[in-house]
């Protein structure tokens, strides 16, 4: 929404809405009216139907001629670092390596993004205080030109950057695409921008399985066209930007830029402090399984991909140019280990004292869908009403997608995410206090 929020924050203004003016209010239409202005026309005036935001074209800079990248590396951006993956990739940066990291926060002043920053570190790592002694923060926005930066900031940076690691993405299953094309297509438009200034840099792109669409026709100018076609492909807003991101580092890869694209599967709570991703599908969905002591039956495999582990393995080919050299232009990341999401209810509720029945998804959604409370009504909202077609997690056809990721990185490179349930209990005791 444009005015700030998620998803959880989405229904819980639609719960106010519906309480206050007595109407029944889709989530998807807080989505497509983002202002209060839209929103109003859509409650009041009967103009519910889509409202797209209309797109800036790609910023049209030219580029150089790509050459060599920086062989010694000696500072990174990392954008994301508040993020899941990214804050996890930052303690690994700092924690092994010796190169001075500059992290790209949004905030309203620097001193709250950097109070953010460090609020988030200490809870994913209960005990420690963040070490800022090669750590900069800078204040930006990727729905930005120059990705938020004031010109001579931007020069700086990209005089002084030799490799760029891009985690940030906003992320909504619920928004059209072209709510989130500034953040996801654009900001990658810039990225690549800012690697071809100065000295070249290496990207690494963390972007996710759900880029992994069959498109056809040509990509919509306009916002409408835009959220038009991804309608038309049956592909949810946030899969439908990830995507057209992928294709301009794909594009950009053609003409000799040193890029690498990581499409990263569902990523689960770090096996060492157990932190988890609280607004992700999976730990809601698993929170609600077991508070009401049901599991739906046939939604899939559940890859055992925990985020620690996947940031120490995207950092084996940072400041690495033979590694990176190497690798793939663009690797699916799963896991090694897959089970059942069933499974996965079963195996917390078994260490938690608890018991879990199986049932049926219609029955399962029913109940939800009673429920009064925003995370019940949100995880309503996102599963389909008949899954004959579909699972929610990886379809057990798609299991190959491990095969095929450890024929093109290898085994040796490829044990840093062999993990079992067993090592996630440091999660199963966090997640014990959650449940109280």
């Amino acid at each position: 929404m444009s005015w700030g929020g998620d998803s959880l924050a989405a229904v819980s203004l639609k719960v106010l809405i519906g309480a206050r003016f007595n109407r029944t209010l889709a989530l998807q239409t807080l989505y497509r009216h983002p202002t209060p202005l839209s929103l109003g026309a859509a409650l009041f005036d009967g103009n519910a139907g889509t409202k797209a935001i209309e797109m800036a074209p790609l910023y049209s800079h030219t580029l150089r001629p790509w050459g060599q990248s920086q062989m010694r590396i000696q500072e990174i951006l990392l954008t994301g670092a508040t993020g899941f993956v990214g804050i996890h990739i930052l303690e690994r940066l700092l924690t092994s390596t010796a190169l001075r990291v500059t992290v790209l926060l949004r905030g309203d002043t620097l001193e709250s993004a950097q109070a953010r920053l460090m609020s988030i570190y200490a809870n994913a790592f209960t005990g420690r205080v963040l070490d800022t002694t090669r750590l900069k923060a800078v204040l930006g926005d990727l729905r930005s030109p120059c990705i938020g930066l004031d010109p001579q900031e931007w020069i700086q940076l990209t005089e002084s950057v030799d490799e760029v690691i891009h985690c940030a993405a906003e992320v909504n299953f619920l928004s059209e695409p072209s709510h989130l094309y500034a953040a996801n297509v654009q900001g990658t438009a810039e990225l690549i921008r800012f690697c071809n200034e100065s000295t070249f840099k290496r990207l690494h792109h963390v972007s996710s399985l759900a880029a992994r669409c069959s498109l056809d026709g040509q990509v919509g100018v306009t916002g409408a066209e835009l959220d038009e076609h991804a309608r038309s492909n049956g592909i949810n807003g946030y899969g439908y930007t990830k995507y057209l991101a992928d294709r301009l580092i794909l594009d950009a890869q053609a003409q000799g830029m040193r890029a690498k694209i990581y499409r990263i599967d569902d990523v689960l709570p770090s096996v060492s402090m157990g932190y988890s991703h609280k607004k992700s599908l999976v730990h809601l969905l698993l929170k609600l399984c077991l508070r009401l002591g049901q599991v739906p039956a046939g939604y899939g495999y559940i890859g055992l991909l925990p985020a620690d582990r996947l940031a120490n393995w995207i950092c084996h080919f940072v400041a690495a140019p033979e590694a990176f050299d190497l690798l793939a232009q663009q690797v699916d990341v799963t896991a090694i280990e897959f089970v059942t999401f069933e499974a996965l209810v079963a195996h917390c509720a078994n260490r938690l004292g608890m018991s879990v029945s199986v049932v049926d998804h219609r029955d399962f959604v029913a109940q939800i869908s009673e429920r009064a409370d925003c995370e019940s009504m949100l995880i309503a909202g996102i599963l389909a009403a008949d899954t004959s077609k579909r699972v929610l997690f990886t379809d057990p056809s798609d299991v190959n997608l491990r095969e095929s990721s450890r024929q093109r990185l290898g085994l040796t490179q490829y044990q840093e995410l062999m993990v079992t349930l067993s090592e996630f209990e440091p999660f199963v005791e966090r997640l014990a206090g959650e449940l109280v």
